[in-house]
């Protein structure tokens, strides 16, 4: 009997380790050297009047720097990086309608601010402006997608694009 029972598994085995040429048919490789162009990256250190504690997500808009940071009063903050101080900080962890549970951003534009709230695949969008200067923005508009979303979403045309599987 367990002869018969390694049989089968080494025979499954055989069947499932066949490698299927025609899956790499097209495939291409590439390595280290294949990536000849190096380029020096350059920066200045950025001194802020608040310390910017670990932020999980930023986005700048023209001069303004925005941080998404956990296990502070606030979840956003934003800094004029003119002035290099902090103007604003809104929007609190919770489920109340305003509130966000796990934020990312999204693309947007000089007018609004796309943040997807991943805790309830919820896409909000505000007027920059507004997001900037008050403590409570309220979403020009907001929308419940279908399913969940896990890692990030952008919107493309009138569509939005996420990963609905972790």
């Amino acid at each position: 009997m367990k002869i018969k029972k390694l049989s089968i598994i080494f025979f499954i085995v055989c069947l499932s380790c066949n490698p299927k040429q025609a899956d790499y048919e097209d495939a291409q490789l590439f390595g280290f050297n294949d990536f000849k162009a190096t380029e020096q990256l350059t920066g200045t250190v950025l001194e802020l009047d608040e310390q910017v504690m670990r932020a999980s997500d930023i986005l700048v808009c023209d001069s303004m720097l925005i941080t998404i940071e956990y296990g502070r009063d606030k979840l956003f903050h934003i800094y004029n990086l003119n002035e290099k101080s902090q103007v604003n900080e809104c929007i609190v962890t919770g489920q109340g309608p305003n509130d966000m549970l796990q934020p990312e951003f999204m693309q947007g534009d000089e007018n609004f601010i796309r943040i997807i709230d991943l805790g309830t695949s919820t896409v909000f969008q505000y007027n920059t402006t507004d997001f900037f200067t008050n403590p409570s923005p309220e979403p020009t508009s907001r929308l419940k997608l279908e399913k969940q979303v896990f890692i990030a979403a952008q919107q493309a045309g009138e569509n939005i694009m996420g990963y609905s599987y972790n």
